[in-house]
């Protein structure tokens, strides 16, 4: 699952976690803001600076946490000014985790006890490519769509690592590849922001309506046998969805109602999103 948002700012801040009481043994890390001290009340809870990437002068930031917590991946800005991407955990600190070649990657998710990693890497010829990294085999380009085509990333991976889905493709370990479909008034192929669990389940966004011609964008949700759904039923607003239960069952994200973008959250089988300015008027199926 991809459990933190994908950031829409350059890398310019240096990286922070929430640390809880069972990861006191975060609070050894080094960190950019000083040191830090619990709310009152908050019984160990703490924001705690991790430092920059090795090699990063130009700022860190955290892409995606593992499912236990254990691991953060994210990337670092170097003075190529390119981005390389990184793994941290408590224990070993910061592993910079190379490219395909190119001199730039990112990473995005991890599965749920961090083992493996997934993100978008250039490769030697500077084409972005989708990958996922072990620790037996480093970083591998994945074949979720050719090399170049647009949206080739990989954005989300299953608890087990098994799988991993790049804007509308999806690939397992196993050599399946395949992609989630388009609903029937979607004008192209619907990029999904990521994964539940065992990867039974997908959420992202897309066009609605007449094509290039005032498009608004709804939120999907779809299955890799491409079972579609429109799950937003308000035709001219913008919706999209940022993230997914670890069941499927709940989607959250944003949409906007003639005004600023509001948070919203959708419930399999209790209607459609809801939020400040909407109503969950109709039951999903």
């Amino acid at each position: 699952m991809n459990r933190f948002l994908t950031p829409t700012r350059p890398l310019g801040l240096v990286v922070f976690v929430a640390v809880v009481a069972g990861f006191g043994s975060l609070m050894g890390a080094s960190s950019a803001f000083g040191t830090s001290k619990p709310p009152s009340g908050a019984s160990g809870a703490s924001f705690q600076g991790l430092g920059q990437m090795p090699g990063s002068s130009c700022g860190t930031q955290a892409l995606g946490i593992s499912g236990d917590g254990s691991v953060i991946v994210g990337a670092g800005c170097v003075s190529s000014g390119n981005n390389e991407a990184f793994r941290w955990t408590a224990a070993g600190g910061y592993q910079v985790l190379g490219d395909l070649g190119g001199g730039s990657s990112d990473a995005r998710a991890a599965s749920f006890d961090g083992s493996v990693v997934v993100g978008q890497s250039t490769d030697a010829s500077g084409t972005p490519r989708a990958y996922r990294w072990t620790a037996a085999q480093g970083m591998v380009a994945l074949p979720l769509l050719p090399a170049g085509a647009l949206s080739n990333e990989a954005d989300a991976v299953t608890d087990d690592g098994t799988m991993v889905a790049g804007g509308n493709a999806w690939w397992k370990t196993s050599g399946q590849t395949g992609n989630f479909g388009s609903c029937s008034d979607a004008q192209i192929s619907l990029p999904m922001a990521d994964l539940s669990a065992d990867g039974s389940v997908a959420a992202g966004s897309g066009p609605h309506g007449t094509p290039f011609v005032n498009d608004f964008f709804h939120t999907y949700r779809s299955t890799p046998a491409g079972n579609c759904q429109d799950i937003d039923p308000v035709g001219n607003r913008n919706s999209d969805a940022r993230g997914i239960s670890a069941d499927g069952q709940v989607i959250v994200g944003e949409m906007q109602v003639g005004g600023p973008y509001l948070a919203w959250t959708y419930r399999l089988g209790r209607g459609v999103p809801s939020g400040p300015g909407a109503r969950p008027d109709r039951t999903a199926n």
